[in-house]
Formats: C-alpha cells, structure tokens, sequence
C-alpha cells in the first residue's frame, strides 16, 4: 500500500505492541531514524510525518541521535532546524552528544550547532554547560578513536562559546571539573588550548586530587601562564600552593612546585 493512501493519524501514530512485539510506542519515523534509513525518513517528511511528536520521553531526532545515525540527523536538521534546540523529556538534544563519550561521532554535535543548538546554554540545578557535561563523564576512554572524538567535541562546543571559563554553581570551570574528574593530559591540553584559565583554583584542583601525572599536569598549566606560587584558595590565610600540597602530604605535587 502507498504511503499517500495511508490516513495522517496512522503515519504519526505509534506501533503497538500487538503489531509488532519488538518495539513499543515508536512513530515509523522514530524507527526509521533510529535504523538509520535516510530515505524512509526522507519520504515520511515529504508525505507529513510530524518529527516533533514526543512518545515515551523520545522523538524522531533523539532516536537518530541515540543511534549515531548522522545521516538521519542531518535529513531532519535539513527539515526543521529548530529541532536542534528543542527540548524532548526535559532533555535537549546537544545534551545527548556529550553524555557518553564512546556512542556519539562529532559530526552529531557539530550539526546541531550549526542548526542553532546553544552550547553556551546552562542546564539544571548544577548549572552544567554541555562542555561542563562532556568533561565530566567518566571514565574517560582508553581507545584512541574514542578519546579523539571527546577532544574533537571539545574543540567543537568551546568554538561556538562566548566563554569557555563559565562557572557551575559550585564555581567550577569545566578545567577544573575536568581535574576533578581525572580526564587524562589530552583533555586538559585542549581545554587550555581552547581558552581555559589556568587559575589557582586549578592549581589546587590538581594537587588535591593526587594525580599520578602531577608533574607533568603542573608543568602544562605553568607553561600556560599559571602561577605556582600563588596563594591557595582554601586553608590557612597567607598560604600558598605549595603550602598545600605538603599539608595534604603530596608527595608529588610537592615535587612539583619545587
């Protein structure tokens, strides 16, 4: 039977599981998506079928987006570019692209920046930008093609960043959230390479969390013009950097900043 016989309500209207018992409250532009099936996405749009429905907390593009379909993505984005910005289940979908490092290619990311996803845009009680997000997922991957799309995105949201030393509401900069999260010196590098303040805080942020690699993370922030002997943020007024690292017994921080 041709698509253009079929009623409206019946290309918008979810597969029950009578029908088919693998998948559940899903429009045949979700599944098409989330297969991948560019053309069948394509000739559902030219036939009606609506990509903003909303069923179970998903849609046509979190489908495609869940999936790493880039096709299927860019199909859509070509549609109706103000999906890139809409939110589905309280979720927007550049939020997607950075929550798990080893599913989603760059590519994702960087269509919906360019269709008008907001990557300055902060989201929820912790105040996490996407980068905020992407720097503290954890862990971080072993597989080099995997890390590389990590630094790729990176590269990708603090290009389209009005300020790349945003604060969360615990003050923390996605360097320092980074540290934090003990991303590897990859990570770091590009953060600074990319416009991160290699402040005090940061500083600090690396000698409390006792990094294997503290040697070598001091020695990268000070050649990006962070100061080792500035005063400490927290613990005792008048200290400074050093002071810290031999109160906490840092052996190698200590070592460090010597």
């Amino acid at each position: 039977r041709h698509l253009d016989e079929v009623e409206q309500e019946q290309v918008d209207a979810p597969i029950s599981n009578g029908e088919y018992p693998n998948y559940s409250h899903k429009t045949p532009l979700m599944l098409a998506a989330n297969h991948g099936h560019v053309d069948v996405v394509t000739e559902l749009l030219r036939r009606g079928a609506n990509p903003h429905v909303v069923l179970e907390g998903s849609s046509a593009l979190m489908e495609a987006i869940s999936a790493a379909r880039l096709g299927v993505v860019q199909a859509l984005l070509r549609y109706d570019p103000s999906l890139a910005d809409e939110a589905v289940g309280g979720k927007k979908p550049l939020l997607m692209t950075v929550e798990r490092h080893q599913s989603y290619e760059p590519a994702i990311l960087q269509e919906l920046l360019k269709a008008g996803a907001k990557a300055q845009e902060v989201y929820g009680d912790k105040g996490f930008t996407p980068l905020h997000v992407l720097v503290s997922s954890a862990p971080y991957p072993t597989n080099p093609a995997c890390r590389a799309s990590v630094l790729e995105r990176i590269k990708y949201l603090t290009d389209n960043m009005t300020d790349v030393n945003v604060l969360n509401r615990k003050e923390q900069t996605p360097l320092i959230l980074a540290i934090a999260n003990q991303a590897d010196s990859s990570v770091l590098q590009r953060l600074l390479e990319c416009g991160a303040e290699p402040s005090p805080a940061v500083m600090q942020a690396v000698i409390y969390k006792e990094r294997d690699d503290v040697k070598d993370v001091v020695s990268m922030l000070v050649e990006a013009r962070a100061d080792p002997n500035a005063s400490a943020i927290t613990g005792t007024p008048g200290s400074r950097l050093l002071h810290y690292a031999a109160g906490l017994g840092n052996y190698r921080a200590v070592k460090a900043l010597i």
